[in-house]
């Protein structure tokens, strides 16, 4: 990571008119322990990122070929944000309403799980708006 940006390299997997899959193998800091076949806690993880280019730069691409994708820092902290940490605050906010009106367990866990629905599903709608917000783009 330098300058605020987060890299990761990875393989193109297909190319089509301004839209590149790159595939993206995610490796955890253990994995390259010699032990890690022994162990249970090590693991690689393989994601496919979209990145949306011109598509006279997305021509020149080929699969297969090596690249870095790369997002900024501040809108890795903010998708964090929305996936986390705000529905963390919905969570408890529901919890501590529910419970100083009822005190009542199971219909406060119920209220809480009801409460996130709706905010998923609204993420959900709104992932084409978040889609133009969140910009990876290819190094």
């Amino acid at each position: 990571m330098a300058n605020g940006i987060i890299e990761h390299s990875g393989i193109i997997e297909s190319v089509n008119s301004g839209h590149v899959s790159v595939k993206i193998v995610q490796t955890s800091a253990c994995a390259i322990c010699k032990a890690s076949s022994f162990c249970q806690s090590s693991e690689n993880k393989e994601k496919i990122v979209d990145v949306y280019m011109p598509v006279a730069e997305a021509q020149r691409l080929k699969v297969g070929q090596s690249v870095m994708v790369c997002v900024s820092e501040s809108m890795g902290k903010q998708a964090l944000f929305y996936a986390f940490i705000l529905p963390l605050i919905v969570l408890f906010t529901a919890l501590t309403i529910t419970w100083l009106f009822s005190h009542r367990e199971p219909l406060a866990s119920a209220v809480c799980i009801a409460v996130l629905v709706p905010y998923y599903v609204l993420l959900y709608m709104m992932r084409d708006k978040m889609w133009r917000t969140f910009r990876f783009w290819i190094k």
